[in-house]
C-alpha cells in the first residue's frame, strides 16, 4: 500500500508567507497582486420538478454566482504563487484531506526548473478533466455540461508540466480523498494541450485515473470498498479571424460505491463564439447531448440514469475590451434549458431553464 501522504494548510501557507516576505524586502511589491472576481445576475427559474437549481420550482432572484478573492505574485524569475478563496464556501477543513476545505480552490507554487519545465506544488486545478470546456472559469460558464459536473475539479497535490514547440502537457498526482472516500492513494492525470496550425487549432486530449477506498458506518460495523474512476477527455478549439468554435467529448466511468450500481456519463458539448466589434461584442451558442446509466435512481438528478439535451445562447458586452487586451468589466444576458429524459425510473422527464442578466468584474491591483 503506497504511504498516505497529505499537503496541509499551515505548511504550504507558510511556506508562501516566508517566501513571500522576503521577496517583498527585496523588490518592494512590484509582483504582487489581489484580485477579486465576481459575477452577479437577475434570474429567472423556471422548472418541471418540485425544486429547481435554487430550492423553488419557479423563482425569481438576485444572486451572486461567483465571489473569489485571488492573490498571486511572482516572488523572482522562477517561482510565482497563486492563493484563491471562494468567499461563498466555508474555509473550515471540512473532510480533513488536505486542510483546506472548499473555500479554498488554489493554494499552489510554480517553480520553473527550465526553459521547458515548470513543477506546481499544491492545491490546483485537476488538468483537462473538461476538455476545453473546463478552460473556462465558472465566472464564464452559465451552465456546465453533465460530465463536466461529476468531474473532480480542485485537488492537492503535485504536476509536471513540460512545454515545447508550442505544445504542453501536465502530469499530475493527486488526493483522492473525500467526506467518504480515504486518502489511501494518489489520483493520476496525463494532459496534452496542443497548438497546431500557429494556434488556429488547440486540441486537447486527457485522461485520469483515480482509486478511492470508500468507508462508511453501518451498524456499529465499518465497511470499506476499494474502487477507481477515470475520466477521458479529447476536444478542441479552432479560431479564425472572429469566429471561434469549440468541440468537446467527454467520458466518465465512476466504480460503484457501497450499496450502489457503477456508473457512466457520455457528453458531446459544442460551442460556437463570434468577435464582434474587436470583441467587444461576443453572441454565443452552446449546445450539449448527454447520457447517463447506473447509479441510484433515488439520487440527486445528475446521478439518475437519464437522457439530457441541453442549450445556452449568451449575448456578451465588454466595454473595456481593447485596452490592454483585457475583459475586466462584461454585462450579459443568457438562457439556458436542458431537458432530462430519465431511464428505468418512475420519476416523469424534466424541463429547467434559466434566464440571466447580469455582470462579471475582474478587478487586479498591486
Amino acid at each position: 500500500m503506497m504511504k498516505k501522504f497529505t499537503f496541509t494548510r499551515s505548511v504550504l501557507f507558510s511556506t508562501i508567507a516566508l517566501v513571500s516576505a522576503q521577496s517583498f524586502a527585496e523588490s518592494g511589491f512590484p509582483n504582487h497582486q489581489v484580485g477579486l472576481y465576481m459575477r452577479a445576475d437577475a434570474q429567472a427559474n423556471q422548472s418541471d420538478d418540485a425544486t429547481d437549481i435554487n430550492g423553488d420550482k419557479d423563482s425569481n432572484r438576485f444572486q451572486f454566482n461567483y465571489l473569489r478573492l485571488n492573490f498571486k505574485g511572482q516572488l523572482n524569475d522562477k517561482t510565482s504563487y497563486r492563493v484563491r478563496y471562494r468567499l461563498d464556501k466555508s474555509l473550515d477543513a471540512g473532510n480533513g484531506i488536505d486542510s483546506t476545505g472548499p473555500g479554498v480552490n488554489y493554494a499552489y507554487i510554480d517553480r520553473t526548473v527550465t526553459d521547458n519545465l515548470k513543477v506546481r506544488v499544491g492545491k490546483q486545478y485537476f488538468a483537462g478533466v473538461c476538455g476545453r470546456e473546463g478552460d473556462y472559469s465558472g465566472q464564464d460558464v452559465y451552465k456546465y455540461s453533465l460530465t463536466c459536473d461529476v468531474n473532480p475539479f480542485y485537488r492537492t497535490g503535485v504536476a509536471l508540466m513540460p512545454s515545447f514547440n508550442g505544445q504542453s502537457f501536465v502530469f499530475s498526482a493527486v488526493n483522492t480523498g473525500d467526506e467518504t472516500s480515504n486518502q489511501d492513494d494518489f489520483g493520476y492525470a496525463a494532459t496534452w494541450y496542443g497548438n497546431l496550425a500557429e494556434g488556429m487549432f488547440e486540441p486537447i486530449v486527457s485522461y485520469v485515473y483515480f482509486p478511492r477506498t470508500e468507508q462508511k458506518a453501518a451498524g456499529g460495523a465499518i465497511t470499506a470498498k476499494s474502487s477507481a474512476d477515470s475520466y477521458f477527455t479529447v476536444g478542441t478549439r479552432f479560431t479564425k479571424d472572429i469566429v471561434q468554435l469549440e468541440a468537446d467529448y467527454m467520458r466518465a466511468d465512476i466504480e460503484s460505491r457501497i450499496g450502489e450500481e457503477d456508473q457512466s456519463y457520455d457528453t458531446l458539448a459544442l460551442q460556437a463564439r463570434l468577435f464582434m466589434m474587436g470583441g467587444k461584442l461576443q453572441p454565443l451558442v452552446k449546445f450539449e447531448t448527454s447520457s447517463s446509466d447506473g447509479g441510484d435512481v433515488n439520487t440527486d438528478d445528475n446521478f439518475k440514469p437519464l437522457d439530457r439535451n441541453a442549450y445556452t445562447v449568451a449575448l456578451e458586452y465588454y466595454p473595456d475590451r481593447g485596452k490592454d487586451g483585457v475583459n475586466n468589466f462584461r454585462v450579459h444576458a443568457a438562457y439556458w434549458k436542458s431537458t432530462d429524459d430519465f431511464k428505468n425510473s418512475a420519476k416523469k422527464d424534466l424541463d429547467t431553464s434559466q434566464l440571466l442578466l447580469g455582470f462579471s468584474l475582474n478587478f487586479t491591483g498591486a
